[in-house]
């Protein structure tokens, strides 16, 4: 199955999530040193694979780095 455009939620640029988001992501990773920061909380390491935003962009969150955080993908779901 190959990817395809969502209508209502516009593609990876128009959400936002473009060659700057890509930049800022490594960004994030590096700060956190690639370290669940949800797991690093309840005193496990985990590798993080994804970088999450803490308040969501729908209820008024940024990508403001203060906003951002290393993520591994169980605590994402």
């Amino acid at each position: 199955m190959s990817w395809q455009h969502d209508k209502q939620r516009g593609n990876r640029h128009e959400r936002g999530y473009g060659t700057f988001w890509y930049k800022l992501r490594d960004a994030i990773m590096v700060r956190d040193h690639h370290i669940c920061q949800v797991c690093l909380r309840q005193d496990r390491l985990t590798p993080a694979t994804e970088v999450d935003h803490i308040l969501p962009k729908s209820k008024g969150g940024t990508d403001n780095p203060d906003n951002l955080q290393a993520i591994c993908h169980g605590c994402h779901e």
